[in-house]
């Protein structure tokens, strides 16, 4: 949450689950700064999400390679549906052809303060 980013416990074992090369690591001089999935669903069909850099790296061209190459493994045949909770991504979609089919919010439950 500090990188402002809120993925679901489990998502990155579903996707996994799916589709072992799912999983994209951009690294640094052997050291993780951001990642990306792109689950492959057969020979039509391509989901990717979980998209974050670290906020010192961004900004240089890193999450854009990271993105590429996680876009590329699912060309030229899938149709591909990204998953994105930042409306800012919204513009970096849309230099790539993707065009957003509906907007979605996202909530946070504190079962700890809920009850107080």
């Amino acid at each position: 949450m500090n990188q402002g980013w809120g993925p679901g416990l489990k998502d990155a074992e579903c996707f996994m689950a799916c589709d072992l090369t799912a999983g994209f690591v951009g690294e640094l001089n052997g050291k993780p700064i951001g990642c990306m999935t792109m689950a492959k669903y057969g020979d039509s069909f391509a989901v990717g999400g979980c998209y974050i850099v670290n906020k010192k790296y961004r900004g240089r061209g890193y999450g854009k390679k990271i993105f590429d190459a996680a876009v590329a493994s699912a060309k030229p045949s899938r149709s591909i549906g990204i998953i994105s909770g930042l409306s800012l991504l919204e513009e970096m979609h849309q230099r790539y052809g993707f065009n957003a089919q509906f907007y979605g919010a996202f909530f946070v439950f504190n079962i700890q303060t809920a009850l107080q």
